[in-house]
């Protein structure tokens, strides 16, 4: 995977489905009881951003599956 910028969902995801809603192109799922967001659909619109309650999506520079499965490491998610 190439480096890419992108939101990712961190932690603290109550799994409410608000973002996945508000999301004008479709680009959040669920997956294995985890919202994920697929960043070749994502158009960095930040609604998602604006509508979690819970602060858990965050904007940051993605450099491939090792960034993401450190990720959720540090989250206590692997």
């Amino acid at each position: 995977m190439s480096e890419m910028n992108g939101y990712v969902v961190v932690f603290g995801c109550k799994r409410c489905g608000k973002c996945r809603d508000v999301c004008p192109v479709g680009a959040i799922y669920e997956e294995n009881e985890l919202a994920k967001i697929d960043t070749e659909k994502c158009n960095l619109c930040m609604k998602c951003i604006d509508e979690c309650t819970n602060r858990s999506i965050i904007y940051m520079e993605l450099a491939g599956t090792e960034l993401n499965g450190k990720l959720q490491n540090q989250a206590g998610l692997e």
